[in-house]
């Protein structure tokens, strides 16, 4: 018609700021990769450095000692998450539209599940230098080719979006976007935040379980 000039708008980040988009997916990344390679590292080294005797005879039982070894990491995690968060709002202006207490919880199971994967690998290796090589090549790799962080997912073959409901830094990124960019709640982001809560109840089985055994 005339007189009409139609425009295309683009929801949530009109300005196509790059870095918008990049640092929430960013923010999962390096969770992932650090988590895991950090913690790959906490029963292999008491294996190197011959102090898992000592671990053995004392009484404290294995969920316990694996708790124990994860409750500090958690925390150093947590603190990372909170300095990148406020260093994007601050420096780079991406701006945080969602709740902080959920984005909290969502970060807590994220960060759990992801150091658990890093002590079973511990537990299982036994060597810090192998578990922290597997720790980042199991985690770095599917959390960028195949969470959306570098490429959509509607644009892989179905066979690697199916596999890609594996990787927990799909449903961290999902939740991150949304809570930094568009503001929506727990009424959208719930089946992701329902996926992390299988993601960090199931790793931190398995790792309880490999825990075990290395210690028997």
């Amino acid at each position: 018609m005339p007189g009409i000039r139609p425009r295309i708008r683009v929801f949530f980040n009109e300005a196509l700021d790059s870095t918008w988009f990049i640092i929430p997916g960013l923010i999962a990344i390096i969770i992932m990769m650090l988590a895991a390679m950090v913690t790959s590292q906490c029963v292999a080294r008491e294996y190197e450095r011959n102090t898992i005797e000592q671990i053995l005879v004392s009484p404290v039982n294995g969920p316990a000692l694996m708790l124990g070894k994860l409750i500090p990491y958690v925390g150093v995690g947590a603190f990372q998450v909170f300095s990148v968060t406020l260093a994007s709002y601050l420096l780079f202006g991406v701006p945080i539209r969602g709740s902080w207490l959920l984005l909290a919880g969502a970060t807590f199971l994220y960060v759990t599940g992801s150091m658990a994967l890093g002590l079973m690998f511990s537990a299982v290796l036994k060597s810090q230098q192998l578990a922290m090589m597997i720790a980042f090549v199991a985690t770095m790799l599917p959390s960028l080719l195949l969470s959306g962080f570098v490429f959509p997912l509607t644009n892989m073959p179905k066979a690697l979006q199916i596999v890609s409901y594996a990787v927990p830094a799909r449903y961290y990124i999902t939740i991150t976007r949304g809570l930094f960019l568009k503001g929506v709640g727990i009424d959208v982001l719930w089946p992701e935040l329902l996926a992390m809560v299988i993601y960090a109840m199931v790793l931190l089985i398995v790792a309880t379980s490999r825990f075990r055994r290395s210690l028997s």
